[in-house]
C-alpha cells in the first residue's frame, strides 16, 4: 500500500510541474486580446469605415461599367 501512495505522490508531482500547455494558454489569451480590441476599433470607427467601404464599392462599381466599355471596342 506504502508503495502505491508514493508511486501516486510522485505521479501528482509530475503533472503538477508539467508546464507543457502553459505555452497554447497564453496564445490564447494573446488572440483573444487582439479579437476585443479588433472589434472594439470596429465599434469605434463604425461610421468612418462604412464611408471608406461604400467609396470602394463605388470605384469597383465604376471600373467594371469602364473595364466593359473599354473590352466593347
Amino acid at each position: 500500500m506504502l508503495k502505491l501512495w508514493v508511486a501516486m505522490q510522485c505521479k501528482w508531482a509530475a503533472i503538477k510541474h508539467d508546464e507543457s500547455g502553459q505555452g497554447v494558454v497564453e496564445y490564447v489569451i494573446i488572440l483573444a486580446v487582439i479579437a476585443i480590441a479588433c472589434v472594439g476599433l470596429a465599434v469605434l470607427f463604425h461610421n468612418k469605415l462604412k464611408t471608406l467601404w461604400d467609396k470602394v464599392t463605388e470605384e469597383l462599381g465604376n471600373a467594371n461599367i469602364n473595364y466593359e466599355t473599354i473590352s466593347a471596342r
